[in-house]
């Protein structure tokens, strides 16, 4: 069991406090009673599989948070949800709305999505009615897993399998996924994995395919479906990886240029899917890059209330508006600001998984080995161990461990790949480091403190610089002008619509003189110039533009205003002058990539 403390503890409860526990404040289909209820919605709003992907999101999350928060009333109500659909099959098993019955190369997508919430139910109730419910859906109600993300419920058959040791559904998991691999035409398949290409796929898509292979391994040894699910995850570092931690996916997979952005869905999809990979390999390496993402790409792109949220998220971005999307999807729309709906509805059922996954993953056990996987304060209780971490992490790099134990057991505890060095008292057998982890032999009670060194690194790439300690990435924050977008409808006096603006100058570049200095505060002060001409991006007029999801963008005029650019020769001017980086997750408006300056040649 694992209970959360501390940071933990308060950003839970601000989310259930947020759009979590108040998800209806997003408007349709959060409004409505989708999963377990009336499929009539009305004459404009016939139900598709999108509605229930996206409760179902949003569900999985609301039940995780719940269960973490041992919010006995919170879980009442995601019982009730998804008691709902189990107890009400078909007679061949099926389980869900009849308009996900029908042929449809998304329609049993959506079960994946709602069946995850019922998984983590079970962790929570043991009921066995869930295992055999599930089960009876997948054998009994015929339906083909081999097109477009249909294949993805072989993460769901293969955790039945797991649970129930049924052959059965094992012949199905693998047959799903052989008969996907040979029908794919696009770049979502083993073959282009495996190959050299740069693949182009859709965000989201990509992750929930690629994770796959990974789980194959997991119940059947094969190496070759592990193979191209690391194969996958070495060209988003190679070809997408953004600042921040997260990959580009605006909404496709199409660069790591500093001006990309990634969709908030792929900060949950992203991190779910490698801990998988981190199952798969035991490599610690994916359990680093899940808190890279979670503590900067996931803290940057939602407001302290947890009542807002960007569509699509950025490293720079000085203009937050209702038309400054400067990404060529849905270029000049209000896919970049912070608001319940910025955009389309995924996004704001997704993003209520992220953190209560990366809890539930932090800790791990079998018989008498327990593993400290990611860090946060928390309290972890197994087999007659209770363990207490207290730590400020990941703006302290110092974590207290309190042990009560009724045994001797092996405590392994993750040393990321960015620790210079470490310091531990702990009085007792402490073996060398193993795959990632350090390992201590406790025989009684005990504490001790672990304690991580690492460098302030300045990291230089094509001609901007940026700068990161641990796995804290840092921004400029140019303080936060906010207004309220009364031409959005959809909004309450509680969950507002924002407009958000940089309060102070942001245009500031560092050449190779510029020092960078770390502070008491846990901030960094770094010298920097003027930069005359990086100057925000003006335009009256998008021409209609070609889409992924619409073939024709409508030209709009309007006065539209974009961050800009960072310029390829910038021109610095006046005198050098200190401003002060923050923890990237701590801002809205921000400066991560700063332009720099060339020496002039003599």
């Amino acid at each position: 069991m694992i209970e959360p403390k501390g940071y933990f503890l308060n950003f839970l409860k601000t989310q259930m406090d947020g759009l979590t526990g108040h998800i209806e404040a997003v408007g349709f289909p959060y409004d409505s009673i989708v999963w377990g209820g009336d499929e009539c919605f009305n004459e404009t709003r016939n139900p598709t599989w999108w509605f229930y992907e996206q409760t179902g999101y949003w569900l999985d999350g609301y039940t995780r948070c719940a269960i973490l928060l041992q919010d006995e009333k919170a879980i009442f109500r995601a019982s009730e949800i998804i008691y709902s659909v189990l107890k009400k099959p078909d007679a061949d098993g099926y389980l869900g709305p009849k308009q996900l019955k029908e042929p449809g190369e998304f329609n049993r997508w959506s079960h994946v999505v709602f069946f995850r919430a019922c998984m983590a139910l079970y962790e929570y109730n043991k009921d066995e009615n869930i295992i055999s419910r599930l089960a009876n859906h997948y054998l009994n109600s015929p339906c083909s897993y081999d097109k477009a993300r249909n294949v993805l419920n072989v993460e769901i058959i293969l955790w039945l399998y797991g649970k129930t040791g049924n052959q059965a559904l094992l012949s199905l998991g693998l047959q799903a996924y052989n008969d996907y691999n040979k029908l794919c035409k696009d770049d979502l398949c083993d073959r282009v994995a495996l190959s050299s290409k740069k693949p182009y796929a859709h965000g989201v898509s990509y992750n929930e395919y690629s994770k796959l292979g990974a789980i194959l391994y997991l119940y059947t040894g094969k190496k070759e479906y592990l193979d191209a699910s690391i194969a996958s995850y070495k060209k988003i570092d190679r070809y997408f990886m953004l600042i921040d931690g997260l990959h580009c996916s605006n909404e496709y997979l199409n660069s790591n240029g500093v001006m990309q952005s990634h969709e908030t869905c792929c900060i949950s999809d992203y991190t779910w899917s490698l801990n998988y990979l981190y199952e798969a390999t035991k490599d610690t390496t994916y359990l680093d890059k899940i808190e890279k993402c979670i503590f900067n790409a996931g803290l940057g792109a939602v407001t302290d209330d947890f009542k807002a949220l960007q569509y699509f998220s950025c490293v720079n971005q000085v203009v937050l508006d209702n038309k400054s999307n400067h990404n060529a999807f849905f270029k000049g729309s209000e896919w970049m600001s912070y608001r319940p709906r910025p955009g389309t509805e995924c996004c704001p059922g997704n993003v209520n998984r992220f953190m209560p996954n990366y809890i539930l993953n932090s800790w791990a056990a079998e018989s008498n080995d327990v593993y400290l996987k990611l860090f946060g304060e928390s309290k972890f209780v197994f087999d007659g161990v209770e363990i207490i971490e207290e730590t400020n992490y990941p703006f302290d790099n110092t974590v207290k461990i309190s042990i009560k134990c009724s045994k001797v057991f092996n405590l392994h505890i993750r040393l990321p790949q960015w620790v210079k060095s470490y310091s531990l008292n702990f009085n007792g057998e402490v073996s060398s480091v193993k795959k990632g982890f350090i390992t201590l032999c406790v025989e009684n009670d005990c504490e001790f403190l672990i304690k991580f060194d690492c460098e302030l690194v300045t990291h230089r790439k094509d001609n901007y610089v940026w700068f990161s300690k641990g796995v804290l990435v840092y921004s400029y924050d140019p303080n936060n002008l906010i207004t309220i977008d009364k031409d959005i409808p959809a909004q309450t006096e509680e969950f507002p619509a924002f407009n958000i603006y940089a309060k102070n100058d942001w245009a500031y570049g560092v050449d190779d003189d510029c020092n960078v200095i770390e502070n008491d505060n846990g901030t960094l002060s770094l010298e920097v110039y003027e930069i005359d001409n990086w100057k925000l991006k003006r335009v009256k007029r998008l021409s209609g533009a070609k889409n992924e999801s619409n073939k024709n963008f409508p030209s709009k005029k309007r006065n539209f205003v974009f961050t800009p650019p960072i310029p390829i020769k910038p021109q610095k001017s006046g005198k050098k002058q200190l401003i002060t980086l923050v923890p990237y997750g701590k801002t809205l408006c921000r400066i991560t990539a700063f332009p720099k300056i060339k020496r002039v040649q003599k």
